[in-house]
């Protein structure tokens, strides 16, 4: 994913400050009225501006340059954050959630960053909602939430990630950690002790970006390299072995990335020259080099045909990459149309995502994927089977293989 510091929080800033220019205009009466009105509308068109995206198993969210934050899919253990468990296929908006930087998704949780404090001199903390098996949530307990709670110690979050039974969070260049630590995806160097609570990841002190997937968390460093931590099954970590590691340990070969993000069992990072490269399970053509063998490598291999890259996003089985001109390519599994080039064939090197040429996010899931389009609004493919499309339709979707327009405000 894009690095949330110098993406999310800039969108934001540079949409209310339109806005605000626009309002006054009509309070000076600089301009005529049309003018006026059409400043106006076009600064209400920004702050609809998805500027955070994520996909979980079978749900997703967005956050808008307005500040509050939309879900729609799945919503069993109340991760769409309305005060419900209902499904839907039309976005609902996240209960109480104002000044939202930051979203993600995973299994059946979700967190954000969000401001808190008075207008004068806001901060951002981190709040999550949804299942709380092994105290993901990060809220003391392990109760179920529909709606947003606070996460304890994360004053001053920039980004969240999440995994299946963990979540972390990044602040002022350090991470913590909380949830389940059964395979050390907490990174604190105890001994698999699952936390209700955050505790700090050891030895990271310049970190830029974080993702994380299944049992395992990523860090981007402001040197350029990547370092991971958790579970290493298939050589996730990147560091030539397939063991599991309690603190944080570089990827090998990794030295000027821009992007990190992790999958299920397999991770990627886009480098400065905007070609990528991913390690960790290959066995349905994750790693895009053409090729499902091997299926697996412990460090990093090149994505073949890449070479204008800006952001990538893993799913369980399948990643995607943001073009520098807004164009979308997918590679990994197919089965369900998640690749968006309207086939279910499984794809061992990046296919075009056809109609799309505005894309400023992209974010994979386990069986759907979803772009930030330049303007307003987000575009959807792949299963529909509890609405993550978005687009409203009834339940279960049939799906798409192209793109169709969730119904964000």
């Amino acid at each position: 994913m894009i690095n949330p510091r110098e993406v999310h929080v800039n969108k934001v800033s540079g949409s209310v400050s339109l806005l605000c220019a626009a309002v006054a205009l009509v309070a000076c009466g600089g301009e005529q009225g049309a003018e006026r009105s059409e400043e106006i509308a076009s600064s209400q068109e920004l702050l609809s501006v998805a500027t955070s995206l994520a996909l979980g198993n079978s749900h997703v969210c967005a956050g808008l340059a307005s500040g509050t934050a939309y879900c729609w899919g799945s919503n069993a253990n109340g991760e769409l954050g309305d005060g419900t468990t209902t499904d839907s296929s039309s976005p609902v908006q996240v209960s109480g959630l104002s000044g939202v930087v930051d979203v993600s998704t995973e299994f059946n949780h979700s967190c954000a960053v969000a401001s808190t404090g008075a207008d004068s001199g806001p901060s951002t903390s981190a709040y999550c909602w949804g299942a709380n098996g092994y105290g993901k949530l990060g809220d003391g307990t392990t109760t179920a939430r529909q709606v947003p709670t606070a996460v304890s110690g994360t004053a001053g979050a920039v980004a969240v990630a999440t995994g299946y039974n963990h979540s972390c969070a990044l602040i002022s260049g350090g991470v913590v950690c909380w949830g389940e630590d059964g395979r050390h995806q907490l990174g604190d160097a105890a001994d698999a002790t699952s936390r209700l609570t955050p505790v700090t990841v050891a030895s990271l002190t310049n970190a830029t970006a974080i993702d994380a997937h299944s049992y395992t968390t990523c860090a981007l460093r402001t040197s350029g390299v990547v370092s991971c931590w958790g579970d290493n099954y298939l050589g996730v970590l990147g560091d030539g072995t397939q063991t599991a590691r309690k603190t944080p340990v570089d990827v090998t070969g990794i030295s000027t990335a821009i992007a990190v993000t992790v999958g299920n069992n397999f991770a990627c990072a886009v480098l400065s020259d905007g070609t990528v490269k991913c390690w960790g399970a290959n066995g349905v053509g994750q790693l895009g080099t053409g090729s499902t063998s091997p299926v697996y490598s412990t460090t990093p291999v090149t994505v073949t045909g890449i070479s204008n890259a800006v952001a990538i996003d893993a799913g369980h089985d399948h990643a995607c990459v943001l073009h520098s001109g807004g164009g979308v390519s997918c590679w990994g599994l197919n089965g369900n149309r998640q690749l968006g080039d309207n086939t279910t064939t499984n794809r061992s090197s990046p296919v075009s995502v056809g109609s799309l040429s505005n894309a400023t996010l992209v974010s994979a899931g386990s069986i759907t994927t979803c772009a930030a389009i330049s303007g307003g609004g987000v575009k959807c493919w792949g299963s529909d089977v509890t609405g993550q499309l978005g687009d409203g339709g009834s339940l279960p979707g049939t799906g798409s293989g192209t793109p169709v327009s969730a119904g964000l405000p």
